[in-house]
């Protein structure tokens, strides 16, 4: 079958009857040509896209270019069997071959019996660069029949975040310390990918690797699926660190993290128009999960198809986080530049939605030394076998009890009448702020370090050093404190806190 640039962003969907005891279907699928050819015309299609999203350096922006060449066609293939979704492959490969069955699945699909009934081979079709690409699907198993339908869409490009969302009026929320009686700062990582999508490791690769950098939580997010957390159940029972059930929606129109399922689960985004994002997190929500909004600013079609955030969002406070920081060296990016100002705004506008940081982890490869974690505040009684535990962790997320760095946590307290609030806390006292912000034991930065404090009004104070401590007589709706250092690059965010949030 050949497809043109028209068929982008829909699904071509194959139904069959499969009939009793089959063992195992075999599938090898194949589309090409792999990327766009003329390389000429390739260049031009990534400088545009870099203008269109706003990512262009001038001074690099032939480098720029050639970082996303050759510009690839991507084709992908999920399955759903009679009882609904059983695996996907989001793989780049131009040819790939996928077995089926109760034992030994390929990496992207579950293990069980292939019951007999009408299945469904859906295949994405996230870009097409050249002029055509012809597919081929073959599906071998006796007895198999099947019927071709292709489903239409009309292709989608929006950039719904560059609007104003209203103002919106804090909430007065009663402040209870409860929450943080004898609590310490987990360090986190809650955006990784195996082999069970289009990672290089597996799950016990990365598990070991997050033991050696003192990660202590982490969230398998594969690109929809979630195969590799049949892997985990395994895994889970040889390592401290805490395992999290989660998938990373990887749609047409923008990214979806989901994270802390109650137990091994799907939920669908293929049924998830550009217009039905609501719908999508109220089914996450109804599994115990969280949803945030993944790199946002990223480079989007036809190069990172559905990286840039082009769904429409009717209220943005429905999702529980949005990931600012991505990738790695993050502070870096032009992508997160945009996500960290967007986010800003957002909170000038009355909004607090909580901001987190993700590896979005995919090898171990080369050596990274700037990387940045999530530490999420915790209770340090609570055990990590306790299901407990992952109830607690994702109300940490949702209240925004986060701080983000590349090495130790930046820690942020303010004290009006005696008492002491902290990273996440709604304060509705009066009275002049002692605000204090400080990194502790973070050797070789002190002397190229900056601590920022920065609010609704402005930069509030810098302080060359480690520690920063201000009283501030003005009424403020939120205050976050902010690190930089002199690195290589220059001048560079290297942590930062969630905000302290002030309530009339």
């Amino acid at each position: 079958m050949e497809v043109t640039q028209e068929s982008m962003q829909s699904h071509i969907s194959y139904k069959f009857y499969v009939p009793e005891n089959v063992e195992d279907i075999v599938i090898d699928f194949s589309f090409h040509p792999s990327h766009l050819q003329d390389a000429e015309l390739a260049a031009q299609i990534a400088e545009q896209s870099l203008r269109y999203y706003g990512l262009e350096d001038e001074d690099r922006i032939e480098e720029q270019v050639n970082e996303y060449l050759p510009i690839k066609n991507l084709l992908t293939l999920s399955i759903d069997d009679p009882d609904g979704f059983r695996g996907a492959r989001h793989s780049h490969l131009s040819t790939q071959k996928m077995t089926i069955g109760e034992k030994n699945s390929s990496p992207g699909v579950l293990n069980k019996m292939n019951q007999s009934g009408l299945w469904i081979f859906t295949i994405s079709v996230h870009a097409i660069v050249s002029e055509t690409c012809s597919m081929s699907l073959k599906v071998s198993a006796t007895g198999i029949e099947q019927h071709v339908q292709k489903l239409v869409s009309i292709p989608w490009q929006k950039r719904p975040l560059k609007r104003k969302f209203p103002f919106k009026i804090r909430e007065n929320e009663p402040f209870d310390s409860k929450h943080r009686t004898d609590c310490r700062w987990v360090p986190s990582e809650l955006h990784s990918h195996t082999y069970h999508s289009d990672g290089l490791q597996t799950v016990k690769e990365m598990v070991g690797k997050a033991e050696e950098m003192g990660i202590e939580v982490v969230a398998i997010t594969d690109h929809n699926t979630v195969s590799p957390l049949q892997e985990m159940e395994h895994v889970k029972l040889q390592t401290p660190i805490k395992l999290l059930y989660g998938l990373e929606w990887t749609t047409f129109y923008g990214h979806v993290l989901t994270i802390g399922y109650k137990q091994l689960q799907y939920t669908d985004w293929r049924c998830i128009g550009p217009k039905d994002i609501q719908k999508g997190i109220s089914n996450i929500h109804s599994h115990g999960a969280i949803a945030g909004i993944a790199h946002p600013f990223r480079i989007g079609n036809p190069i990172g198809t559905g990286c840039h955030w082009e769904f429409d969002i009717e209220h943005i406070d429905d999702f529980d986080f949005i990931e600012v920081w991505n990738s790695e060296r993050p502070g870096t990016l032009i992508h997160n530049q945009k996500a960290f100002a967007f986010w800003t705004d957002l909170l000038n506008q009355g909004y607090d939605l909580p901001a987190t940081a993700g590896r979005d982890w995919h090898h171990n490869v080369t050596e990274e030394l700037l990387l940045a974690k999530t530490f999420v505040q915790m209770p340090t009684h609570l055990s990590k076998e306790k299901d407990e535990y992952r109830f607690v962790f994702l109300e940490s997320i949702r209240r925004g009890a986060m701080t983000i760095s590349y090495g130790n946590p930046l820690l942020l307290e303010a004290q009006i009448n005696q008492k002491t609030f902290t990273i996440g806390d709604r304060v509705s006292e009066d009275g002049t702020i002692h605000l204090k912000a400080i990194v502790e034991e973070w050797h070789g930065i002190e002397n190229r370090a900056s601590v920022r404090l920065y609010s609704n009004l402005g930069l509030l104070k810098e302080e060359q050093g480690v520690t920063l401590v201000y009283d501030c007589k003005d009424k403020l709706r939120w205050v976050r404190a902010e690190l930089y250092a002199d690195l290589d690059k220059g001048i560079e965010l290297i942590a930062f806190t969630n905000p302290i949030y002030f309530t009339p």
